[in-house]
C-alpha cells in the first residue's frame, strides 16, 4: 500500500505544504550549519588555550643548570628583587610536570663569599649566586634563556645550596 502525502491526509493546500517543507529544509540546513560553526569555534578555542599554555611554558621546558631572566617582583622584605639572572636548580622532570621551577638568584654586585654567595660565570661574566636566595617561580616569570653554567659551576652553587640548607 502506497503511503499517501500529508496534502491527502490532512487536506492542506498544495501552495502551504511547500511552504512548509521549504522552511524545514531551511531549518535542517540552519542547523547543520550553525552546528558547523559551533564547531569551528569549539576548534578555534582549543587551540587559542593550547597556545597560552604553550606561551606560558616560552614553548620550551627550562633545564637544570641553565640560567634564564626571571621577573622576581613582587617580593617583600629582603627576598632579591627585579629582573636578573637565575639557575634553573631543579630537576629536569619536574620542569617538565610542574607549572614552577626551581632557582637560585644571580647577582653581579657583591664579592664571592661561599657557601652563601659561590663565585660563577654567566654570559662571559663573573657573577655570584646567591644560594640563600633560592626559590619556587611560576614558569610564566621567565623571560628569557641565557645559556647554561658548566658543569663546575653548577656543582658549586649544588655544593653551597647544601650548605646553606645543611644537607650533608
Amino acid at each position: 500500500m502506497a503511503m499517501k502525502k500529508p496534502a491527502t491526509i490532512l487536506r492542506i493546500h498544495p501552495a502551504a505544504l511547500e511552504e512548509a517543507e521549504a522552511a524545514t529544509e531551511w531549518y535542517r540546513r540552519r542547523s547543520v550549519r550553525a552546528a558547523g560553526m559551533f564547531l569551528d569555534e569549539l576548534d578555534r578555542t582549543i587551540d587559542r588555550i593550547g597556545d597560552q599554555i604553550q606561551s606560558r611554558s616560552r614553548g620550551t621546558v627550562p633545564r637544570r643548570g641553565e640560567v634564564w631572566w626571571v621577573r622576581l617582583d613582587p617580593t617583600q622584605g629582603s627576598e632579591i628583587s627585579k629582573s636578573r639572572p637565575c639557575l634553573i636548580l631543579s630537576s629536569g622532570i619536574l620542569n617538565e610536570r610542574r607549572r614552577t621551577v626551581v632557582v637560585v638568584a644571580l647577582s653581579s654586585s657583591p664579592k664571592a663569599s661561599p657557601p652563601l654567595l659561590v663565585p660563577v660565570q654567566c654570559g662571559g661574566r663573573d657573577v655570584v649566586a646567591v644560594t640563600d636566595q633560592i626559590r619556587a617561580v611560576s614558569k610564566e616569570r621567565l623571560e628569557q634563556c641565557m645559556g647554561a653554567l658548566s658543569p663546575e659551576h653548577l656543582e658549586a652553587v649544588e655544593q653551597g645550596v647544601r650548605e646553606v640548607l645543611e644537607l650533608d
